[in-house]
């Protein structure tokens, strides 16, 4: 994979420019369409703050680290109902399987909303997206913990779905804008580290304090770390160049080449399996294999702590072989989703399988992203937001799939056949690869 050179913003729009240049960039623009001048590697670590001096690379992490700390808040509230439902329904009194749409519903509103927030406001600075979608985070967050009703509480996740595809649309590809391309990688692991950590942390850690205190505490405590994501974000995060003009048409390039076309295909069938299997997963071991809840908290722990190593260690395997990392973690999916199902109680042995799991899906976001990206590097930045769609609307589909797949089979149907789901995307990957070849599609 050739190395890219750093880029640094010189209009006026941009906050951050370099205090050295070693020429003009040939292709008169930066990183995420932000037009400026090439700079050379230890320049990264030079950029200046336009009419203040040096800034330090502390505020520039320390900005990515703003931007993780928003994706944890969005993981962890996406899925922060999983574990409340009995309280929610019992409270709200509802049957079960309504309030599930307190999961469906975001991811779906999200589909739709990441292509239109970039639709839409293509010409905002992307800093103030990005904290506008936070604050909407929060004012969500507020409005379900005081819900009186169920149709109040899904109106309040539907605002934020909206929130969630607006956040990711600029908030999974801003990594190299705000240290660099030298760096992008490191800093694009890091804000993805965000949904590991919620995995670990966040979810887990709301479902407690929700079963101890009612669940609308553990909305209220959501809004409160947004509420510390937010003032962070204001502190740290330079103003960001729009991704370009606006309109559908540069938002749906990314879907005119065949190679990215397959790319998102391979990752709608891979997450679509991902959600089938996993989301009744719990379900699966407590009631078919009667495992003691203590035993599958532990079971859900090992499978976070393994997807934080597997997503920061995405990046190294990732360079220069994307393609075959993307097919190796969709096969280490199925294989571990299948083998969950089959040593199922064997404790030790599920440990394992577990982990391999986990690390293989803590992978699995920034590979796609990575896989799409290369698919088509020119078209990615403003066609980002599609992905995010076929992202978040697999995530419905898998949700929605798997409870129909349960009500036909049971809970080991909906496992098996997610594991049978990753398993077909894992050819579709190198299908995609070997086809282009042969066709000279870039």
């Amino acid at each position: 994979m050739t190395r890219t050179t750093a880029t640094s913003p010189a209009s006026s729009s941009t906050s951050w420019t370099s205090s050295r240049h070693t020429g003009p960039d040939p292709k008169g623009s930066g990183p995420s369409g932000l037009k400026g001048t090439a700079v050379t590697g230890s320049d990264v670590d030079t950029i200046d703050e336009t009419g203040s001096g040096p800034a330090p690379a502390v505020r520039r992490w320390a900005a990515v680290g703003g931007v993780a700390l928003g994706t944890f808040i969005l993981v962890t509230n996406e899925f922060l109902p999983v574990g409340l439902l009995p309280q929610i329904s019992d409270s709200l009194h509802v049957a079960t399987a309504s309030a599930g749409l307190l999961v469906t519903a975001p991811a779906m509103v999200a589909a739709v909303a990441a292509p239109s927030v970039a639709v839409l406001l293509g010409r905002v600075d992307r800093r103030l997206i990005l904290l506008g979608m936070t604050a909407l985070f929060i004012a969500a967050d507020l409005v379900s913990a005081a819900a009186p009703n169920l149709l109040a509480l899904i109106g309040a996740r539907l605002a934020f779905g909206l929130g969630i595809g607006g956040f990711w649309a600029i908030g999974g590809t801003v990594g190299p804008s705000l240290v660099g391309p030298r760096h992008g990688g490191r800093a694009t692991a890091l804000i993805f580290g965000g949904i590991s950590v919620a995995s670990i942390v966040g979810v887990p850690a709301g479902t407690a304090l929700g079963q101890a205190l009612g669940w609308r505490a553990a909305f209220l405590a959501t809004a409160i770390v947004g509420a510390v994501a937010l003032l962070g974000q204001l502190a740290t995060l330079p103003k960001l160049a729009p991704q370009g003009r606006s309109g559908w048409g540069p938002a749906l390039r990314l879907l005119r080449g065949a190679r990215a076309r397959r790319a998102l295909l391979a990752t709608v069938v891979l997450i679509t399996g991902q959600f089938v299997a996993f989301t009744y997963l719990v379900d699966f071991l407590q009631r078919d294999r009667g495992l003691e809840p203590r035993t599958v908290a532990w079971l859900l722990l090992v499978y976070g702590l393994a997807g934080l190593v597997g997503n920061f260690g995405a990046s190294p395997l990732l360079r220069g072989r994307a393609v075959a990392a993307a097919a190796a973690l969709a096969a280490a999916i199925a294989i571990a989703a299948a083998a969950s199902a089959a040593v199922a109680p064997a404790e030790f042995v599920l440990t394992i399988t577990m982990a391999g799991w986990g690390a293989a899906y803590g992978a699995v976001p920034i590979a796609m992203q990575t896989l799409v990206r290369h698919s088509d590097p020119a078209a990615f930045d403003s066609g980002a937001p599609i992905y995010i769609t076929a992202f978040q609307g697999s995530i419905a589909i898998g949700s929605v799939l798997g409870a129909a797949l349960v009500l036909v089979g049971g809970d080991l149907t909906a496992v098996l056949s997610g594991a049978l789901l990753a398993l077909v995307s894992a050819p579709l990957v190198g299908f995609g690869r070997s086809r282009s070849r042969r066709a000279g599609d870039a």
